[in-house]
């Protein structure tokens, strides 16, 4: 075991590691300044590295750390205002409570199996996929309790997860993070995740921004493959803006949705809330609530979506449309305050739906049966909160209704 602690490693230059080189045995590095070095700043591969408490900042580097088919744990360190990317780990262990700002390569890149990615800042960073963070190829990791913010790239400005078909798919758990204020000039401004097995659950993406499709998230962007299945479960979608899915954007073969908040979202185009494109979906207890197009919150594109409980209101002009050889079946729908028209377009089969203050309740070929209007008595719109009361109408119209909203 080689420790070295409390150091200062400067103004170093070399092309394989400008500060440090382990290929085997155990190496430890505690407390330790690594400033102004010149390639790799510390390079570890088929050795174990425990890293803690370690300052890597202003390193003209492409890569400042650099772990290779390695055990390693990263605690406590700050990665900033590198020129390059402050982490490659190409390891199995964990990286808990690092932080990574303003490195102008992006935060970390990821491409290792088993990996606990949790309480960490990515802050300020910027490349090209994947601001603050890239995972690719077969990665199997849980990424909990994070903070990505403030965050830019072309497509994923929070993080960006390209699977690689040829080897095998990631399996990706997202879990409890926040997403706040990352950009994205193409796709994805909070994140973009392409192939792969995805479970997104409790996390909360915030005023992000697209310049293309999905403000908060996009599964399945056009060019990198296709999600094998997603599952989306309790998160929230907030004043993200894109031109298309200004909440997220979601296509593949089978979606999972269920009590989700997509909430104040924007497009300049389709889907203020949600876009669907050539995706099955199976959702319940989704509120997708006063998001702003002069379309509508929910667009299908040659998708399929079998929706119960779900709330849709104060949309602007439309709920949700159909396009193409799209179909939707929904059934104990909640349908207030929309200026046009509630559902819209052929292929829609709604029953039971409550509808309120809507101005056209089914057109453009959408069938309606065992419709009731009524007041939905949200308890709080005007902070966001549009769960029903117990005065609702809802509440006479279906039994499990309480239950369910």
């Amino acid at each position: 075991m080689v420790t070295l602690r409390d150091n200062i490693v400067k103004g170093n230059s070399a092309s394989g590691g400008g500060g440090l080189v382990a290929t085997a045995g155990t190496i430890v590095l505690s407390g330790n300044t690594f400033e102004a070095n010149k390639g790799i700043v510390v390079r570890v591969e088929g050795a174990e590295a425990r890293l803690t408490g370690n300052t890597f900042k202003n390193n003209p580097s492409e890569t400042v750390v650099a772990l290779f088919q390695s055990t390693a744990s990263l605690r406590n360190n700050t990665f900033q205002d590198n020129s390059g990317r402050g982490l490659y780990f190409g390891a199995t262990g964990e990286i808990i409570q690092n932080s990574f700002r303003n490195n102008r390569g992006g935060g970390v890149r990821l491409g290792s199996w088993d990996l606990d990615f949790s309480g960490n800042v990515l802050q300020g960073n910027s490349a090209h996929f994947g601001g603050g963070l890239y995972i690719q190829g077969h990665t199997s990791a849980t990424i909990h309790d994070n903070i990505f913010t403030g965050n830019s790239a072309t497509q994923g400005g929070g993080f960006f997860i390209d699977g690689v078909p040829t080897i095998s798919p990631p399996a990706i758990t997202l879990s409890h993070n926040l997403f706040e204020g990352n950009s994205a000039t193409e796709s994805g401004g909070g994140g973009v995740a392409a192939m792969g097995t995805y479970t997104i659950t409790g996390n909360i993406f915030e005023g992000n921004t697209s310049g293309g499709s999905g403000g908060g998230l996009v599964l399945n962007p056009a060019g990198f493959g296709g999600v094998a299945s997603a599952t989306l479960l309790g998160n929230t979608f907030r004043r993200n803006s894109a031109a298309q899915g200004g909440g997220l954007k979601i296509g593949g073969r089978n979606i999972t949705m269920g009590e989700n908040l997509i909430l104040a979202n924007s497009a300049s185009s389709s889907g203020s809330g949600i876009y669907f494109k050539d995706t099955t979906i199976r959702a319940k207890n989704d509120i997708i609530a006063n998001n702003v197009t002069s379309w509508e919150a929910v667009h299908l594109s040659d998708s399929t979506l079998n929706a119960r409980h779900w709330t849709l209101a104060d949309n602007g002009n439309y709920a949700l449309s159909t396009a193409g050889s799209s179909t939707a079946i929904l059934s104990n729908t909640l349908v207030a305050y929309q200026d046009l028209a509630g559902l819209w377009g052929p292929g829609i089969s709604a029953d039971h739906t409550l509808f309120a203050a809507t101005g056209i309740s089914c057109g453009g070929g959408a069938s309606c049966t065992n419709s009731l209007t009524g007041n939905p008595r949200f308890i709080n719109p005007g902070s966001g909160d549009y769960h029903i009361g117990p005065d609702s109408a809802c509440l006479l119209y279906t039994s499990d209704a309480a239950d369910d909203n």
